[in-house]
């Protein structure tokens, strides 16, 4: 589910792909929100962004 989030999915698109309720979807997320200390779906995308990978 973070994967869908970082891309910038909501709630609803949740919903319909993983055939889940809109209420499952909004639990995960503000799970998902609470451990990462986040506040909005535009800040897990600058946490992603934020990550380095080094190179080979």
């Amino acid at each position: 589910m973070f994967g869908y989030l970082a891309k910038g999915r909501d709630a609803k698109f949740l919903e319909n792909h993983l055939c889940i309720s809109y209420s499952t979807a909004k639990s995960h997320i503000y799970s998902i929100y609470i451990k990462l200390d986040i506040h909005s779906r535009q800040e897990i995308i600058d946490l992603i962004e934020s990550i380095e990978i080094p190179e080979e």
